[in-house]
Order: C-alpha cells, then sequence, then structure tokens
C-alpha cells in the first residue's frame, strides 16, 4: 500500500513539524533540526545555514510506506539544489528514479507530475543550496568546463528541472 499526497498536503505536514523544530545549538539559530511528519516516516531533516548564502539539508528518515505525492502544477525552487542520494530510491515525474549512489543538481523550476519516494530503504541524502549566481562566482574562470546542462540551468533554463550526475568536468581544451 502507498501513502498517495497532494504536494499542498506535504507542505502543510511539514510546516506543522517544522513549527516544532529545534536548534541543535540553543545560541545557534542557523543550525535547526525538524521531526519527519510521523504520519509519513520516522526520522529527521536538519538545515544548516552556512555563511556566503550557501545552506544544506540533511536527510535521515525512512518512510513508512512508499509515498506517492501528485503536484499539479510546477514549483518554484528560487536556487539550485545539489542533491547527493546515499541511500534510497526515488522516482520523478518524467519516470526516471535516482538510487543509492546518485547524484543529481534540481533547477529553479521543477514541473508539476507524480513522484514517488520508495519505502524499503532509509533515506540517508546531503543537499547544497545554491542561487545561481553564487554558483557562477564559485566557478569562476572555469564555468565554461561545466557540462552544457549545468551552464544553462545556471544560466536560468527552466527546461532542465533536474541534471542527474552534473559533476563531470569536461577536459580543458589544449592551448
Amino acid at each position: 500500500m502507498s501513502i498517495i499526497l497532494s504536494s499542498a498536503s506535504w507542505r502543510e505536514l511539514w510546516d506543522e513539524s517544522w513549527q516544532n523544530a529545534r536548534n541543535v545549538d540553543p545560541l545557534d539559530s542557523s543550525d535547526v533540526i525538524g521531526e519527519y511528519p510521523t504520519q509519513i516516516a520516522k526520522g529527521y531533516k536538519r538545515n544548516i545555514s552556512l555563511r556566503n548564502g550557501i545552506d544544506l539539508t540533511l536527510h535521515r528518515y525512512t518512510f513508512h510506506e512508499d509515498v506517492i505525492t501528485l503536484d499539479g502544477q510546477a514549483c518554484e525552487a528560487g536556487c539550485l539544489e545539489w542533491v547527493f542520494n546515499l541511500s534510497s530510491t526515488f522516482k520523478f515525474w518524467d519516470g526516471s528514479y535516482v538510487t543509492d549512489g546518485q547524484h543529481y543538481v534540481a533547477g529553479m523550476l521543477m514541473p508539476g507530475g507524480e513522484s514517488l519516494d520508495i519505502a524499503r530503504d532509509p533515506r540517508i541524502e546531503v543537499d547544497i543550496h545554491l542561487k545561481p549566481e553564487l554558483f557562477r562566482t564559485l566557478a569562476g574562470e572555469h564555468f565554461h568546463l561545466l557540462p552544457l546542462e549545468l551552464q544553462r540551468m545556471v544560466e536560468g533554463d527552466e527546461s532542465l528541472p533536474f541534471f542527474l550526475n552534473p559533476l563531470q568536468i569536461r577536459p580543458h581544451p589544449l592551448p
């Protein structure tokens, strides 16, 4: 059996959970942990704000059952998200899967549709959130060596909602 939620219902559950979130260090509001909504999973998400606009999210939870999320419209993310999936299986709206050890970049606009989180493995994942302009600054003069799909995402191409295995660097042309 599966749990079926609209993306709006999923966000409401998370909003309720984040109301009970706590700072890992009471003196540091940049490191917050929230329990995953108990109706769906056991575990937590931890958000850490680093300097210069870099944010991390650490995921560690296990779904009680497979979770199908239905989303009727596209969602604006506001940043690029580098996702390092250490353990779990997820099915995107387009039918492609991310499995253990895979990584991807989620773009600025995620299309609507149906996604699936598979409950058999715990989700252990690290996400890095960056504004496109910050990433471009960090890449500096090496930006042109990045895969073309990643360059397009950074430049705001909304036709690329995600890019699997983005860490492949193109060889530098010889002088």
